[in-house]
Order: structure tokens, then sequence, then C-alpha cells
């Protein structure tokens, strides 16, 4: 996305979502202007990948209080996640009862950017509820060769990433990632109980948060993600889920 198509971020539209304001309609239009210009940067990403042949479906989380999010605006959301079509064929394999676990975008794994308090980020998410997700990748990563793989994604990963659990104190570094601490790391991490975050935060504080060069860090990152994405999501061709049969 070239800079000068990219409406940069604002540094009082991280303000936007501190905790006393949250819960306030009134900022609901500032909110929408921010969730439109990620919007943007998802659709750039989302239209450059199938460009090499990856789909994706794109949601966005709310920017007014709602009870879906608890009528409090956390942070503005957009991702990607898998397609309708991909979705199906889990359904027709694993039968409605699991099928209804993947409805949800946020059961599944996904791409994203987002803007709270704290500033941007570029991320790769597995949620607790995408717990098959969850549980393919780390059935993977128990075999050697792909462990090693998975090393070798997360160190060619831009400057600046890193992998952990949420609400663990420990972030280990993506440029540094060694076998043996993400064998750690998995042996501590449970599908369904734990969100996993492989992620680049940029502080509101740093010039680039808020710069018409944000696009191109983005959109770089999110084709790094690309790959480690496609090693985590379930798949026919990625086919980890030791339950069922399967």
């Amino acid at each position: 996305m070239p800079a000068k198509s990219f409406e940069p971020f604002l540094r009082p539209e991280f303000e936007l979502y501190r905790p006393e304001l949250r819960r306030d309609e009134a900022y609901n239009p500032q909110r929408l202007v921010v969730r439109r210009k990620l919007k943007a940067l998802a659709d750039r990403a989302k239209a450059e990948a199938k460009e090499k042949g990856e789909e994706f479906d794109l949601r966005e989380s709310l920017h007014n209080p709602h009870p879906f999010n608890h009528k409090s605006v956390v942070a503005q959301w957009t991702y990607l996640t898998r397609t309708a079509k991909e979705k199906k064929v889990f359904k027709t394999l694993f039968g409605d009862a699991l099928g209804k676990d993947v409805d949800p975008a946020y059961s599944n794994v996904y791409l994203a950017f987002a803007v709270d308090h704290d500033g941007f980020l570029i991320a790769l998410r597995i949620h607790p509820e995408a717990w098959y997700d969850a549980l393919n990748l780390k059935n993977k990563v128990t075999d050697e060769a792909q462990m090693k793989r998975w090393v070798e994604l997360l160190r060619a990963l831009p400057p600046g990433y890193d992998i952990t659990v949420e609400g663990w104190r420990r972030a280990y570094p993506c440029a540094s990632a060694q076998r043996d601490e993400q064998r750690e790391l998995f042996k501590m991490y449970t599908p369904g109980e734990h969100r996993l975050i492989l992620r680049r935060a940029i502080p509101k504080d740093d010039p680039l948060a808020t710069s018409a060069e944000l696009a191109e860090v983005a959109l770089l990152g999110f084709h790094a993600l690309t790959p480690l994405y496609r090693f985590t999501a379930w798949s026919e061709e990625n086919a980890w889920l030791k339950f069922g049969g399967a």
C-alpha cells in the first residue's frame, strides 16, 4: 500500500480506548474512523494474499459499546481468517456437532491488525475457543521436523515480533527462537484454555504508529505471518488432530 494512499492514525485516536472512554457512545464516530482505517489495511492485505493464491474472510470488531463486547470497546480489531468454504470442509469431515465450533470468526486462528490504548498491533492469534487449530498446532510441533520448521518460520519474521501466551509474563523474541524454549512453551500451552499470540506491538509513542509508513510495515508483517498461519490452521493437507479417528 503506497504511503500516500493510507490515512495515518492520529495520536488522539489511541486515546479513544482509554478505560474511562470505552463505554462512552459519544466517541463512536471517532472509533468508526479508526475502524475504517484498519479495514483499508485489511482489504489491501486480503487482496494481496489473493494474488498469491491465499483466500481469507475479513471480519471487524464493533466500534460501539454493545452486549457482544460487554458494552466496552477495549480495542479496534480487523482480522482475516479461514473462509466459509474451508469451514464447510471441516464440517463435512467432522460433522455438525464439531462443525458448529468453527462458525464464529474468533473460533478460528486469525491474522489481525488492531488499535488500542497502547498502540498498534500486527498479530496471529489463537483464541481459547479455536481449540482445534490450537490442538492441530500443538500436535504438529511434537514432530521434530515440524518443530524445526516452526522455529525457522519464527526466525524469518521481520524484527520486533515475539510469541507468548496471554497472561504469561514471558514473551519469547521470534528472531532468536530456539527449539528448547518452544518445546517449553507448548508444554505449558493448553488448547481450549489459553490464547496463543504471535505479535509485533508498536507503541503509540513510536513515530511509526502515526506515520503513513505504518501501512507498509503492517502489510509486510501480514505476509510474513501467513506461512505461520498456514502451518497452524487445520486443513485436509495440514491435519494433525488426533480424535475420532482423524
